[in-house]
């Protein structure tokens, strides 16, 4: 069974840990990550046999839910101590590995608890007062670097200036066409919109680092997620498709549903109203200028992606609450404080 399978792998789990724990301190002299992976990587375990003397479906839950958090911590730990060369890569693949399984594990425990509470589909593991909001390219999939190469070649072959590509980041297709290159010919707009949809059916991007894991962990605890991009229904259903997003997001916003792109705020306050979500209790995901802007605009706070600018550019804005690489490690908690 599933439950007795997850003890005996977060068992020899922490016995793994603990060996870890003890190469770090005598051979790398660390007594700080030391202890900290040896208190996550341990307790794991001893939540799941807590769990399985529970005297109630809600404590069993409790105790599955911080033992599914204790796992994503030493997951991160895991990686900062191969980024900061203290284990070896193949020491590294190996642990991440028996992590990987035994989140995989509690994630599916918790599913299958709750689908068995309410014998429906749909699961909440703890009810939420706060909405996740995403933009799509740059902060799910990393699109961006190649969508630079397509529109900066536009901007060379038609004059449009300098760094062309970085002005139309976050706009609509639609935008990008009626404000740059509305003086040419139908025939020759309607040559760009064809070749532009023609790149994004060509083009291979993979996810950004940490991110599907992190809206899972979301969904799990009952936060509501929504996708806001300024793609349209064409070029998402592909995207949804490819990486197999269709339980990922409550509601969707795409450039077909909106009369004005980024960074007016109307795509955020549209996604806001579908999930009856206040504005004050809303989070935004943004890389780009406009969608950053359309955020702070929508009165929501702004955790900004620096996966298209850089750290100094989107600070100097001053529209972002928070500046992140990445999702990997980023957690439930980081959330709450950024609403305090």
């Amino acid at each position: 069974m599933k439950k007795s399978i997850l003890k005996d792998k977060s068992c020899a789990f922490a016995v793994r840990v603990f060996e870890l724990s003890q190469y770090l301190k005598r051979n790398q002299k660390d007594y700080v990550l030391s202890k900290q992976i040896l208190h996550s990587g341990t307790e794991i375990g001893a939540l799941v046999c807590e769990a399985a003397f529970a005297q109630s479906r809600a404590y069993f839950m409790s105790k599955m839910s911080m033992a599914l958090e204790k796992a994503d911590e030493t997951n991160y730990l895991i990686k900062l101590l191969s980024a900061t060369k203290y284990i070896e890569k193949s020491v590294y693949e190996s642990l991440s590995a028996d992590i990987d399984e035994i989140i995989s594990l509690l994630a599916n425990t918790l599913k299958t608890a709750k689908q068995n509470e309410n014998n429906s589909s749909h699961f909440t593991l703890h009810s939420s007062f706060f909405t996740l909001l995403f933009d799509l390219d740059g902060v799910i999939i990393d699109s961006e670097p190649q969508y630079d190469k397509f529109w900066g070649s536009r901007g060379e072959l038609y004059n449009l200036g300098h760094n062309f590509a970085g002005k139309v980041k976050g706009q609509t297709t639609s935008q990008i066409m009626n404000t740059y290159f509305s003086d040419l010919s139908a025939d020759e707009q309607n040559k760009i919109v064809s070749e532009c949809v023609k790149f994004e059916t060509a083009m291979e991007c993979p996810l950004i680092a940490g991110a599907e894991n992190f809206i899972m962990q979301m969904r799990l605890r009952g936060v509501k997620t929504g996708l806001v991009t300024s793609s349209d229904d064409v070029k998402l259903e592909r995207i949804i498709k490819k990486f197999n997003m269709h339980s990922w997001f409550d509601t969707v916003v795409t450039a077909n549903r909106v009369t004005r792109s980024k960074p007016d705020p109307q795509c955020y306050l549209l996604a806001a109203e579908d999930l009856r979500a206040n504005v004050s209790d809303c989070i935004v995901f943004e890389d780009s200028f406009a969608g950053i802007e359309a955020g702070r605009s929508a009165k929501m706070k702004v955790a900004a992606l620096a996966t298209t600018n850089s750290r100094r550019a989107i600070q100097e804005t001053g529209n972002a609450d928070l500046i992140i690489d990445n999702f990997v490690g980023f957690t439930y908690y980081e959330c709450l404080n950024l609403l305090k």
